[in-house]
């Protein structure tokens, strides 16, 4: 199959794909054979391209194909998307890899699979945290690589917007991640992390003990001081590096934010334990 003929049939497998989940969203009472039979057709087909991915020359061009037909195929074949999402971590490391001795298109080759590395991390978190945080690791370039300027704290933000994504399914997943995270130093990103672990947590409302509302009300101050305490700090942080001279007086302002964020993490969760131990059994 030429390469022109490949790509028609991923675009109507898409489109075929497409128009069998809306048609099923959109009918489901008919009790007619017509939309499975359109989506079997369509699974069918993607199978059939799924097979072909690796006949594609341009690595890029495997990874992004691979990766949308692994996440299409996710709920019909879940082994099969697995595999697919396998073979796109070599060819995301085949990209970063790229010896080009032209500067530019060197350049440009580890900006386009930074870019894709993320867009597909984020499918697989969709559906597999764990997956998608292997998918992360096993990903990262070389530490000899020299990326470009916008790629370089690239990775901290990568493993922030995975904690985000997955915060809601794997919260103990979400705060391993934000805790390697600060370890590194402080972003901005962790206040996001943080906000949606808080909202996991409300809404758990620790387990069987229902709290009274004087509890909710004093846990929700506790919330607002720490978000505001936060905000602040960060102020002061962002004042701080303008002044900062040298690289270790921003490694030290780094470092002092950790431990200031870290100890207004701990002090939040103390006195929301306090608040929730005082709850009637």
């Amino acid at each position: 199959m030429s390469h022109r003929s490949f790509f028609i049939s991923v675009a109507a497998s898409v489109l075929l794909f497409s128009f069998s989940a809306r048609s099923q969203e959109s009918a489901p009472a008919r009790g007619s054979d017509e939309g499975a039979a359109v989506r079997k057709k369509a699974i069918e087909l993607l199978e059939s391209v799924a097979g072909q991915v690796d006949s594609l020359r341009s690595a890029e061009n495997r990874a992004r194909i691979g990766s949308n037909v692994a996440e299409l195929l996710w709920n019909d074949d879940e082994k099969r998307s697995r595999s697919l999402f396998t073979a796109v971590e070599e060819d995301i490391k085949a990209g970063f890899n790229d010896t080009d001795t032209d500067d530019s298109a060197h350049r440009r080759t580890l900006m386009v699979f930074g870019q894709l590395r993320g867009d597909i991390l984020g499918r697989i978190a969709k559906h597999d945290p764990e997956l998608a945080l292997k998918f992360l690791r096993a990903t990262r370039p070389m530490s000899d690589t020299e990326l470009p300027y916008e790629m370089r704290d690239g990775e901290k933000s990568l493993e922030l917007r995975l904690a985000v994504q997955i915060a809601a399914k794997d919260p103990q997943l979400a705060l391993s991640l934000g805790q390697q995270s600060l370890a590194k130093g402080f972003s901005t990103d962790l206040l996001s992390v943080l906000s949606q672990l808080q909202q996991k947590d409300k809404e758990a409302n620790v387990g069987d003990r229902p709290l009274t509302d004087a509890q909710k009300a004093a846990i929700a101050e506790v919330r607002q001081v720490f978000t505001a305490k936060s905000a602040e700090r960060e102020i002061l942080h962002r004042a701080a590096l303008r002044k900062a001279g040298t690289h270790e007086e921003v490694e030290l302002l780094n470092e002092n934010l950790r431990r200031d964020v870290e100890r207004l993490v701990s002090d939040r969760d103390r006195k929301i334990g306090e608040i929730r131990g005082e709850a009637s059994p």
